[in-house]
Parts: C-alpha cells; structure tokens; sequence
C-alpha cells in the first residue's frame, strides 16, 4: 500500500472519529498526528512542528485581553448600548443584538461574546415585560457572534488553523483584516435584510412557545469596574490590533497585549489560563502537521483529483474553486466542528491550488468562511449551541441558520471575485 492511500485512509478514520461526539476533538488530532509519524508518512519533528506557528500565540494572547476586557468592564458597556437601542421595540432589538454581538466578537472569542451577552439580552427580556422574546433575540445573537469572528484573520478558529496552514506550506498568512474586505459587505447587507424581512421569518418559523427564563428576576450587571483598568484594557486592546497591522509576526501584539493585561492585574494568571481555547490551539497545531504528511505523502493530491473530476469545468477557475469549497465547508462543517473541518479542507485546498496554478488564498478565503458560516445546525459552532435553551428546534436551525448561509455565501463570494479575480 503506497503511503498516499495510507494518508487518505488514516483522513477517512479521523472524519469518522471526528463525528463522534464522545471523543474529544483534540484526542482525534492528535491520535492522527501519531498515526502520521509512527507509520513514516513524516517524522516525528514535521509532526509536532505546528505548535511553534506564531499564531497560537495569537490566538492565546487575543483571548486572555479579550478575557481581561470582559472582567474589567469594556464588553459590558458595549453591550449596555442595547438598553438605549432596542429596549422596548423587538425589531430594534433584534438588530441591535446582530450587530452588537458581531462588533464584539471581532475581537473577543464567539462563545465568551455569548457569555458575556445572554445576562444582558436575559435582563431586556424582563424589563421589557413581554415585548422582547427570548426565541426573537438569542438566535440573531448567536449568528452575530459567529459573522463578527469570520470579519478578520484573527477571530475565527477556522481563519486562524488556515493561515498558520499557509504559513507552514511556504505562502503568506491571511492579512489581520483582509478577511474584512469580503465579509464586511455581507454583515451590513444581512443586518438590513434581517431588520427588514428577518423578524417576519421568524415569526414565522420559531412557531413554539417561548421559553421562560429560569429566573424572572434577572436584571443588568450593577457590578463597579475599575476605570483604571478599563482604561487600560481598551487602550491595550486598540494598541494590539494596531499592532497586528504593523508587525509581520501575529504573535508579537498579542503577546505584548497580554503581558501588559497581567502586569496591571487587569486580569489573574487562572483567568487569564482558563480563557486560552486549549482545544482548538492543539487542533490547529496538530493540524498543521496532518497537512504536511496528506501534501509529502501525496494523499492530498489523490483528494483534489477527486474533487477536480466531480466538479468538472467549474473547478478550472479561481472563483469556481470558491464557489465549490464554500459550499463543501459549509456543508461538512454543519456536522463537524470548525477547526477539524478546517484540518481536514486546507491541506485538499492547498493541493487542489497548487495543481491548477491558482492562487490559493482566495480559495481559502472562501473554504474558511465557509466552514465558520455552517450554522445550520447546533453542531459545528459552540456559539449556537449555546443559544440553543431558547427552544430552537433541529428545523429551526436548518431553516433560519441556513438562510443566513446562503445570503452570507452570495455576499462573500462576489466579494471574492470583487477583490481577486475582477
């Protein structure tokens, strides 16, 4: 047996495992990365070597200041924005809460922008004395928290895992807010159809009592921050994306960012370790070192050509490479978490790529947003998981999840084609 069929057997097992929710996705990683080297596919270094790819501290780093914001204040009066906003009208609400959660998870990780949003939504709810549903507002907030992660090369795991894939394979990573260019457009354009046509689709697909809250009482956060520290935090905050933009390593801002959070004690060393998404930086580690052994094995090309035949003359073009591996992130992510989908679709996208002579980020571009934006189930992202005590049925998620797919896939792709290929 040649070592691509044993690279494509050892990627078949993993997609199996992955899909099995009793095993953490992280022991799947790595079990692959063993599997990689003890079968000689690659050595033991290439295997491991991921782990040194700058942007896990990137995406350490962003998520204790994202964290030490949270503790000191900042995403709360952010968030108290909504009490001015959409206190008492639903369809202001609803809006609101979109684009609110999506401005914070620019920058904070999707399920903290949850955590930090459900007493602030939950307090509304009640003070609204009816006029706010639950079932109106928690799924608008977990789709905004998922649209504000795919808006940069720094909030969305499946951004991340990608450009450190990138990296690793000799190209230059995905710019800090290129994916902006292309997702932007796609975020205002369905918050306006949502404040237009959205609230009236809901009504009429979330057909189920609405689920009350467990308790009633619930109100705002009255809790006094430190203004020093606030200061600190945002002022740290701004000074790291600004960073981003102006070192070439990612890691460097955040890195900073962090020491300074922690020197201030903006932020305590269990906190700070707990708020660091160990999961997905072993995933993405790991699957830095699975794409090296599927490209030297030759696995990956065995994929591609796969993928290529299927999808006959649409495959010889950029924007048709987009196209197909949008739809096929999205739909594989709909069943699988984000950052195992992204392990798995990178490396057959780099190969694919490089086969044709096509530029690959683009086609990766659209492969992570893709992956990220399959919420048309509770499955893949933990941001819908979460919002899932509001009642929301398997349907609902098909139904409204995947509109949001659809209509955001349009936008991006053209925006693709806008920025690359026009």
């Amino acid at each position: 047996m040649g070592m691509d069929v044993l690279s494509v057997i050892i990627l078949f097992v993993v997609l199996i495992l992955y899909l099995i929710p009793k095993i953490p996705i992280w022991v799947t990683t790595i079990m692959a990365m063993i599997a990689m080297a003890i079968t000689g596919i690659v050595d033991w270094s290439t295997v491991y070597g991921g782990f040194s790819n700058n942007i896990m501290f990137l995406m350490s780093g962003m998520a204790i200041i994202g964290r030490a914001c949270i503790e000191n204040g900042i995403a709360q009066k952010i968030g108290g924005l909504l009490y001015k906003v959409g206190g008492k009208n639903e369809r202001l609400c609803v809006i609101a809460i979109l684009a609110i959660s999506s401005f914070l998870s620019i920058f904070i990780v999707g399920s903290l922008t949850i955590a930090i949003m459900i007493p602030i939504v939950d307090s509304i709810i009640v003070q609204s004395n009816g006029k706010i549903r639950r079932k109106m507002v928690y799924f608008p907030m977990g789709a905004g928290s998922v649209l504000g992660n795919n808006l940069t090369g720094f909030s969305a795991s499946s951004m991340v895992a990608a450009s450190a894939i990138l990296v690793e394979m000799g190209y230059r990573s995905i710019g800090a807010f290129e994916p902006t260019l292309i997702a932007a457009p796609a975020l205002i354009i369905l918050i306006i159809f949502w404040g237009i046509w959205g609230v009236k689709l809901q009504e009429r697909w979330f057909d189920f009592e609405d689920v009350p809250l467990s308790n009633t009482a619930i109100e705002a956060e009255t809790k006094e921050y430190d203004k020093r520290k606030m200061i600190i935090c945002g002022v740290t905050l701004i000074l790291t994306i600004v960073g981003l933009l102006y070192f070439d390593d990612f890691g460097t801002a955040p890195l900073i960012g962090t020491v300074i959070v922690m020197l201030t004690g903006c932020i305590d060393t269990k906190k700070a370790m707990d708020s660091v998404p160990w999961t997905t930086i072993i995933v993405a580690a790991g699957s830095i070192g699975f794409s090296q052994a599927l490209d030297v094995s030759g696995g990956g090309l065995l994929i591609a050509n796969a993928i290529i035949d299927l999808a006959g003359p649409i495959a010889q073009s950029g924007i048709g490479m987009c196209i197909i591996m949008f739809i096929v992130g999205s739909l594989l992510s709909d069943i699988m978490n984000d950052t195992a989908t992204t392990a798995i679709l990178v490396p057959i996208v780099m190969v694919i790529s490089e086969g044709l002579g096509l530029d690959p980020l683009p086609i990766i571009l659209a492969t992570a947003s893709g992956i990220k934006l399959g919420i048309a189930t509770p499955i893949s992202v933990v941001c819908m998981t979460q919002v899932q005590p509001a009642g929301y049925r398997f349907k609902d998620y098909i139904k409204a999840g995947g509109l949001i797919n659809v209509l955001s896939g349009i936008c991006i792709l053209i925006g693709i084609y806008l920025v690359y290929y026009l």
